[in-house]
C-alpha cells in the first residue's frame, strides 16, 4: 500500500505497521520472560496499595493539569537554637543563591526573636515557624513575610500541649492583616511532613493534608474569616524522597486535590502555594555522601511536579546542624536544576506520559476516598485522639522497616553495597551538634520520625563485632557468587570475612577448620563464625557427615549457610546449623542473631 501525500505522520506509520493490541503485547512479553511470572515481573505493588503496570495505552478520562508558574523558590530550613548565628548564616547563604529562608522559631524565646530578627537581610523572604504568638510578638513589626502557624502539625510532632493557642494566634493575625502596612504572605502552614517522616505513604499524606485543611479552615470560617483570605494565606508543605515517580505524581495530585477542595468551599481560585521538603527518613549515616543523590531525586520530582517552593536538606542533617559547606551543597542541587538543567520554564513535563498521568489520577482518587473516610469518622483530630491515624501510619512504617531489613528496599551503603572499612563521618557540623527536643505531653500518641537505616547503623556500632572473625568455607561448585553475597552481608556491620582456599573435599574442609582454630600453630585469632559457601546439592551431601563433627569439636563457633535451606532447614538445624543467609531473608535479624551466645 502506498501512503497518500495527504496522510498525517501517524497515518503513514499505521499504513506500514499494524498497531498491536494489549493481548499481543502480553503474549510477546510472556515469551521474552521465558517462564517467569508475568504479573510478578512487570507489575509492582506500592506502599500506597497502587500498582505500577508494565504498559499503559490510554490516559485517564479526567486530565490533571498543572497551572503555569514562573519558577520555584529555593528555600532552606534553619533549625538552630542560636538565633544570632542562624541569621548570620542566612545572610551569607543569601549571597550564594538562597531565595527564601524558614527559621524554626520554636527553639527560641520570644525575647530573642524580638531582639535578633531585625538583623535579618531585608531583601530576603523570611518565614518564621512558631507554636503561637504572645502579645509582644504579635504587635511587633517583624521583618518577615510569613508566620507559619501549624496548629495540628505542631501538636502531632509533640511540640505543643494543645492546638488552641495556635488557633487564637491565627484569628488575631487574620484580623490584623487589613491593618498591616505590609500584609504577611503566609499565616497558616498545613504540613504532612510529620506523617511522612514517621513512614506514611503518599495516599495518607495527601488525605491528611486535606483533613488538616478542613479542620483548620472550619475553625477560622466560624470566626468570620473569608475562605478567599484563608486560601491566600495558606502554605501547604509536603515531602519528597527517593520514590521518584510516586513523588512526582504526588505533587501533581496535590495541586488537583487542593483545587477540588477549594471548589467544595465555593472558592473559584485556589491560591494556596505548595512547598516541598526532602525527607530525612531516607538518610543514612554511612556512605553519607549518597544522601546527595537521594536529595537530587526528590528535588527533581518536586520541580517536575510543579512545586512552588522547595527546601533540600543537607547530606549530614542526621548528625546535627550542617555548616555552610553542607548547606551550599544541598542548595546547589536546586541551583543546578534551575540554572543549568533549565527546569524552571517547563510546564507540567509529565503530561503526555500515560504512566504518570494514570498514576496521578489513581493517587488523587485514592487520597480523596481516604480523606472522605476520615471525615465520616469525625475528622482528622478525632482520628488522632483515638490513635487510629497513628496506627495506620505505623503499619506502613513497619512495612518499610521490614523491606529495609530484607533488602527489598535498598539503602545503598547501609544494607547493600556497604563499605566495610568505612567510619562514621561527622564533619561539616556546626558546634551545637544536636538540636534540643522540646516534646511535651499533648494527649495523643506521638508520631516519632523513622529512619530504616538506623537499625543497621546501631547494629554496626556494637562493640561485639570487634571480636568477631568470619571465615568463608569455599567449596566447589558454585561457591563464588555465594561467597560474594556473604561478603556483602557482613559489610553491613563493618566486617571483612576471610575466604578459605578452594576446598575440594570434606577432609580438606575439616583440615582447614582445624588449622584456623589452632591458635598456637597459626598465631592468628581463632574464627568465631564459619560460613558454608557452595551449591545446594553439595550441602545435602556434605552437611550430614561434616557438620555434627565440626559442632562437637568447636561448640563455641557459629555455623552459617550461604543459601536458602528451604525444606532442609529443620534438618540442618538439628545437625548444628545456627543460621542461613539468602536473597529475601531478614538480613538485620540474621546478623543480630550472630551476637547471641552459642548454646552448647
Amino acid at each position: 500500500m502506498t501512503p497518500s501525500k495527504h496522510q498525517s505522520p501517524a497515518e503513514t506509520l499505521s499504513a506500514h505497521f499494524a498497531i498491536p493490541d494489549t493481548d499481543t503485547w502480553k503474549a510477546v512479553a510472556e515469551q521474552a520472560l521465558k517462564g517467569a511470572d508475568f504479573e510478578r515481573t512487570l507489575y509492582k505493588k506500592t506502599y500506597e496499595g497502587l500498582t505500577y503496570k508494565g504498559l499503559y495505552t490510554t490516559r485517564p478520562r479526567q486530565e490533571i493539569q498543572i497551572q503555569p508558574r514562573e519558577s520555584w523558590q529555593i528555600c532552606q530550613f534553619y533549625r538552630d537554637p542560636d538565633l544570632a548565628r542562624c541569621l548570620q548564616e542566612i545572610t551569607h547563604d543569601h549571597q550564594q543563591g538562597l531565595e527564601a529562608a524558614e527559621i524554626d522559631g520554636r527553639l527560641c524565646g520570644e525575647a530573642d526573636l524580638l531582639q535578633q530578627l531585625p538583623q535579618a537581610p531585608a531583601d530576603l523572604p523570611l518565614y518564621l515557624r512558631v507554636h503561637h504568638m504572645g502579645p509582644e510578638l504579635m504587635e511587633a513589626d517583624l521583618p518577615v513575610q510569613g508566620i507559619l502557624l501549624d496548629p495540628i502539625g505542631h501538636w502531632v510532632e509533640g511540640y505543643t500541649a494543645s492546638s488552641i493557642p495556635a488557633y487564637k494566634s491565627l484569628r488575631r493575625l487574620f484580623r490584623q492583616q487589613a491593618e498591616r502596612e505590609r500584609p504577611l504572605r503566609y499565616l497558616l502552614q498545613v504540613s504532612s511532613l510529620p506523617y511522612a517522616e514517621a513512614g506514611a505513604n503518599a495516599v495518607q499524606e495527601l488525605s491528611f493534608i486535606l483533613g488538616t485543611c478542613v479542620e483548620v479552615f472550619q475553625k477560622l470560617l466560624d470566626t468570620g474569616v473569608s475562605c478567599e483570605a484563608i486560601l491566600a494565606a495558606t502554605r501547604v508543605k509536603t515531602s519528597v524522597g527517593t520514590q521518584f515517580f510516586m513523588d512526582l505524581a504526588k505533587m501533581r495530585a496535590l495541586r488537583f486535590l487542593l483545587h477540588r477542595l477549594a471548589r467544595v468551599y465555593q472558592c473559584e481560585a485556589q491560591s494556596m502555594t505548595i512547598h516541598a521538603t526532602t525527607l530525612r527518613r531516607n538518610f543514612s549515616r554511612y556512605d553519607i555522601h549518597s544522601n546527595y543523590l537521594r536529595q537530587t531525586l526528590g528535588a527533581t520530582a518536586a520541580v517536575l511536579g510543579g512545586v512552588d517552593g522547595l527546601a533540600t536538606n543537607a547530606f549530614n542533617e542526621v548528625n546535627g546542624i550542617p555548616d555552610r559547606f553542607a548547606r551550599r551543597m544541598a542548595r546547589n542541587i536546586q541551583l543546578v536544576l534551575k540554572h543549568e538543567t533549565y527546569f524552571a520554564p517547563l510546564l507540567d513535563p509529565a503530561r503526555g506520559s500515560y504512566f504518570l498521568e494514570n498514576l496521578t489520577h489513581e493517587l488523587a482518587e485514592a487520597a480523596w476516598a481516604h480523606f472522605q473516610g476520615i471525615e465520616q469518622r469525625g475528622g482528622l483530630e478525632m482520628e488522632l485522639r483515638t490513635g487510629r491515624l497513628q496506627q495506620e501510619v505505623l503499619q506502613v512504617a513497619s512495612l518499610r522497616q521490614r523491606a529495609a531489613e530484607t533488602r527489598k528496599d535498598v539503602i545503598v551503603g547501609t544494607n547493600l553495597y556497604a563499605l566495610a572499612t568505612e567510619s562514621l563521618h561527622t564533619s561539616h557540623i556546626l558546634p551545637t551538634s544536636q538540636v534540643p527536643d522540646y516534646h511535651v505531653e499533648n494527649g495523643i500518641d506521638p508520631l516519632p520520625p523513622q529512619r530504616p537505616a538506623k537499625a543497621f547503623e546501631d547494629l554496626r556500632e556494637q562493640r561485639a563485632w570487634q571480636n568477631t572473625h568470619v571465615h568463608l568455607l569455599c567449596l566447589e561448585p558454585g561457591y563464588r557468587p555465594r561467597a560474594e553475597f556473604m561478603e556483602g552481608v557482613f559489610a553491613c556491620v563493618g566486617l571483612v570475612p576471610e575466604r578459605s582456599p578452594v576446598l575440594a573435599s570434606p577432609e580438606g574442609l575439616m583440615e582447614y577448620v582445624a588449622q584456623t582454630m589452632d591458635v598456637s600453630s597459626t598465631g592468628a585469632t581463632p574464627a568465631t563464625h564459619f560460613v558454608f559457601c557452595s551449591s545446594d546439592s553439595t550441602y545435602e551431601e556434605l552437611l550430614p557427615t561434616v557438620l555434627p563433627r565440626l559442632k562437637e569439636a568447636h561448640p563455641q563457633v557459629q555455623w552459617i549457610l550461604a543459601g536458602n535451606p528451604g525444606e532442609q532447614k529443620a534438618a540442618y538445624q538439628k545437625l548444628g546449623l545456627d543460621t542461613a543467609f539468602y536473597r529475601g531473608c531478614n538480613v538485620l535479624k540474621g546478623l543480630e542473631s550472630l551476637l547471641k551466645p552459642v548454646k552448647r
